[in-house]
Parts: structure tokens; C-alpha cells; sequence
């Protein structure tokens, strides 16, 4: 179904989009420099595979005061100086090509970091439709949100509830983003019929599109109380797979 790998790829296709572009965090190929001249600017940062899934080989590195906070998966350090933290780094990426993506500090629920994952189809009339919104809430010791790495699905509304005044106007905003993000998309990779958005949202409510999976993963969906979201999910699927 037209998936694509390269998530460098995919951003610098949301960037030719002057409006969504305002929702991609900044991102760039990792170097030694890059990664200190953004550290510099925005003290937190992602450093990312440019190919891979399920947020594996994904790295947090903060600059906090003189000392640097790096954590991979559950191990967390902190060095005294960026040299010393770029060299660590090195050997953790072994040659594989890396981003690096500005951090955004997501809102949390109960003291956990949570993000949406937005699901955008295309629907049996050949237009994109977002058919669903689920909240993933991040395993209390990790920095990432994927349920296949101890993150847990929840209702958006349970989690954005405290956050929100007008949680419908947010769920509009959420559905807009999503499908306007396909639309861009598909203008570069035709076959595409499906996108899964991760989509992070900070303190001032504004929402980020922290990466884009064009093969997403559905189970999520499936623990919602409404079953008729991940019936549609899958009917749509059903039909895009026959053609």
C-alpha cells in the first residue's frame, strides 16, 4: 500500500507545505555539530533512525545546565561534556543514518508523557478520511510512546480531557491535521492508502507532527470501548487490499 521508509524523506514533503509545515518539529541529518548547534537551541532533541519502527534505536538527549542527559530505551546517563556524549553516541549508532528531531515536551497524564496517534484512510469514495484518534501513554520509565514498547492505549478524551477546554474543536483540529497530512503526502507517493500521524501536543496546545508511518499499526484501535472504530479501520482496509 505504498509504505515509505525514509522518515527524511517524508518530512521534507510535509515542509514543501507552507501550512503544515508550522506542525513539523525541525529536523535535520544528524552530525556531531547539527546535533550541538540544536541542543543549543532547544535543549532537547531526538535522535532517530532514519529507517525503522516501532520508535527502535530511538534516543533523547538533553542539555541541562553544563551536564548533557542521554536515555536509550530504559538506560540513562549523563555526561559532563558534549565530546564526550557525541563519541557515546557514535558507537550507539554504529554507521546507520540518524535525524536529528527537535524535542517536544508532551503534555502528561498522571505523570506519564502521552501522544495521539491520528489514522487517516483512504475512504471507499478514493478520499482521505481520518477514521480514528487514540491516545498512547508512554511507559512511566521510557521515553517513548509505542505500544509494542510498553506504551499503553487510552481514549483521547480520557487524556486530553484535563488539558482542553473545547475537546471537540481539538478532535476537529486533530482530524484536519491528519487528513491534510495525506493529501500532502499522496501527492508524492501516489500509491499511499493509508497513514498513521504520531502526533505530539505541548503545554500551549499546539500539535506537532512528530512522525508519519505509512504502514501504522491498527491493535491499538482494538481495545477502544467503541468497536465500530477499528470495524471501520479494518472494513476500509478490506477494500483498498481487493483493488
Amino acid at each position: 500500500m505504498g509504505s515509505v521508509a525514509s522518515k527524511w524523506n517524508k518530512t521534507l514533503v510535509l515542509l514543501r507545505n507552507k501550512e503544515l509545515s508550522q506542525n513539523v518539529p525541525s529536523t535535520k541529518w544528524y552530525s556531531k555539530s547539527t546535533l550541538k548547534a540544536m541542543l543549543e537551541r532547544y535543549k532537547m532533541v531526538y535522535v532517530k533512525p532514519n529507517t525503522g519502527t516501532g520508535g527502535s534505536g530511538v534516543m533523547r538527549v538533553e542539555k541541562s545546565g553544563g551536564h548533557y542527559k542521554y536515555q536509550l530505551k530504559t538506560t540513562a546517563r549523563t555526561f559532563k561534556s558534549f565530546d564526550s556524549l557525541a563519541s557515546f553516541i557514535d558507537k550507539k549508532k554504529k554507521n546507520r543514518s540518524y535525524i536529528i528531531q527537535r524535542g517536544v515536551n508532551l503534555l502528561q497524564y498522571n505523570g506519564r508523557s502521552f501522544d495521539l496517534r491520528v489514522m487517516v484512510q483512504k475512504n471507499p469514495k478514493g478520499k482521505w478520511e481520518t477514521t480514528g484518534v487514540i491516545g498512547r501513554l508512554g511507559h512511566p520509565k521510557k521515553i517513548i510512546t509505542n505500544v509494542c514498547k510498553g506504551g499503553s492505549s487510552k481514549p483521547v478524551e480520557l487524556l486530553l480531557g484535563k488539558n482542553v477546554n473545547n475537546l471537540s474543536q481539538c478532535k476537529q483540529r486533530l482530524r484536519s491535521l491528519g487528513t491534510r497530512t495525506a493529501r500532502q503526502l499522496n501527492s508524492a507517493y501516489k500509491n499511499l492508502k493509508e497513514i498513521g500521524l504520531d502526533v505530539g501536543v505541548d503545554r500551549y496546545l499546539k500539535e506537532w507532527v512528530i512522525e508519519v508511518n505509512t504502514r501504522p499499526a491498527i491493535y491499538g484501535f482494538k481495545s477502544l470501548k467503541d468497536k465500530s472504530i477499528y470495524q471501520k479501520i479494518l472494513r476500509y482496509q478490506k477494500i483498498y487490499q481487493r483493488r
